[in-house]
């Protein structure tokens, strides 16, 4: 008889946003008209939330409908797409307005806008939903987006800074804890933004390189605007104003001394954050809000300092590299377009020539080429280059530096660990033989794993039967299947002796 099922766990579900209002919430952004549609809500987000957005005035239906009408009027129609719906074509007859008030009626079915009753002017007024509001933000480029987004670090610092401060009080405040979590997770997510920026930007680089001379010449404006206004202060606040690894020490010394309070205090604390917000809507369900929070801290500074930091580095190192080619290709185009006597001008005079005329210029310019001026060398003009002197750097150390009995230890054990565990092929060749000893075939899921050999010929077997192995006296073949023991969980493989001794071989184990 078979037990009941559990029931769900209601703790750990999943909210859905596909349901009720948002069950066809993205279907305004496929088609032909996606463009459109993206252009009209741009403008809307720009007039209702802006910096210089007038809160005073409420939108009623004719202000959307214009607002949408100046954004089709200047949004190009994409082409033929496969995927369209089919209600996109009989979109191609309609007026400019009549399409607005198609994509304002698409849009408040799909939960991109609401409208609601203004209670001054007692009429329908229009606005974004907030589901609306969040996913239009990213097609907005805000003011706020070109100043440089490097102050969680400072910010994780004083609010860590206030926390302690409090607890020393007697009257920890939570909210300071539970920001500087939130702005300690902002650190990596600021600089993935601006490698993932980098990267965009290297990649349009490239593009451009094989442009004609007006696109390459708009690009380079583009990309030295780009670093002038934007790369230059993100790179030069984060290195010195927002440094992550200036700040890092002082974050982490505040962190250890919250972990050495008496436990009367972190107690007292743990009431406090248990009393702002519940635990079991933290990741993991932690048993201790407070570990959490400072164990959180500590991983998302020691992630931004050790992988985000050098992948940056490595980005705009990347990146520079890139932009000076496309500094080379425009000062080769330039070249040709104003030098006289360039090759540039050259070809683009022969392409402007006759037939007859163009034969002739050719038939000469082989005639010179076949010219050869020869001559004799005077020896006593014949010169050695001068040698330059090379400069001697003393970089010997003047103080010898003498291992520690634990650093020769650990030192010991780790060259011990390198030769016990090294993989050549000779070592798991002759692996190999000791365990075809009963026979002439074997899988890897048969061998006994009992010391070190036995474990790395299972997890190397496979290289006897490589292009490395000049014998050529083994055959790997798969088997398809999957095998597990105690150490490892791999797919299974036979290996087979094929070699000039096969029936010596044979006959020996038969």
């Amino acid at each position: 008889m078979k037990a009941a099922p559990e029931p769900p766990n209601l703790d750990n579900r999943v909210e859905s946003f596909f349901v009720d209002e948002n069950a066809n919430f993205f279907r305004p952004l496929v088609g032909r008209y996606r463009e459109v549609v993206v252009s009209c809500l741009r403008e809307l987000y720009s007039r209702l939330y802006s910096w210089d957005a007038d809160y005073n005035v409420h939108l009623n239906r004719e202000d959307v409908l214009t607002i949408f009408q100046g954004a089709i009027s200047r949004t190009a129609i994409l082409e033929s797409d496969p995927d369209m719906d089919a209600s996109d074509e009989t979109d191609d007859n309609l007026s400019v307005q009549d399409r607005a008030a198609k994509v304002l009626r698409r849009l408040m079915e799909c939960g991109w806008i609401t409208d609601y009753m203004d209670s001054v002017t007692m009429r329908k007024s229009y606005q974004l939903s907030p589901t609306g509001r969040r996913f239009c933000a990213p097609f907005v480029r805000d003011f706020e987006e070109l100043l440089p987004q490097t102050k969680n670090t400072r910010t994780t610092l004083s609010l860590l800074n206030n926390f302690y401060n409090s607890v020393l009080t007697d009257k920890p405040n939570p909210q300071d804890l539970l920001f500087a979590v939130h702005s300690s997770s902002k650190v990596v997510i600021d600089l993935n933004s601006l490698i993932e920026e980098l990267d965009e930007k290297k990649r349009y680089l490239i593009k451009v390189v094989n442009k004609d001379l007006e696109e390459a010449k708009q690009a380079g404006d583009d990309i030295m605007g780009y670093v002038r206004n934007r790369l230059v202060p993100e790179l030069r606040t984060r290195i010195k104003t927002d440094s992550i690894e200036r700040y890092k020490s002082e974050i982490l010394g505040i962190i250890d001394r919250l972990h050495a309070l008496p436990n009367d205090k972190k107690a007292l604390i743990e009431r406090a954050l248990r009393n702002e917000t519940y635990r079991e809507r933290l990741p993991g369900n932690p048993a201790s809000i407070l570990l959490w929070a400072l164990d959180t801290i500590d991983t998302c500074l020691n992630k931004a300092c050790e992988l985000k930091v050098p992948e940056l580095r490595h980005q705009a190192d990347s990146f520079m590299r890139r932009m000076q080619l496309l500094i080379d290709h425009l000062t080769t185009i330039s070249y040709g377009e104003h030098e006289h006597e360039s090759i540039f001008k050259v070809v683009s005079e022969l392409k402007t020539m006759a037939e007859e005329d163009f034969n002739s210029v050719l038939d000469g310019s082989l005639n010179d080429l076949g010219h050869v001026r020869m001559g004799l060398i005077n020896p006593s003009k014949v010169r050695l280059p001068i040698q330059r002197e090379k400069q001697v750097i003393d970089d010997t150390v003047t103080e010898p530096v003498e291992e520690t009995a634990e650093q020769k230890r650990q030192r010991y054990i780790l060259n011990a660990l390198e030769r016990l565990f090294a993989v050549n092929t000779t070592r798991i060749r002759e692996s190999a033989i000791k365990e075809l000893a009963n026979g002439r075939k074997l899988q890897a899921s048969d061998v006994l794993i009992g010391d070190v050999d036995s474990l790395l010929f299972v997890l190397n077997g496979p290289v006897v039967g490589s292009i490395a192995n000049e014998k050529n006296d083994f055959m790997v073949h798969p088997v398809g299947q999957t095998y597990e023991n105690p150490y490892l969980i791999a797919d299974d493989y036979e290996i087979e002796y094929v070699g000039p001794e096969l029936k010596e071989f044979e006959a020996r184990h038969d």
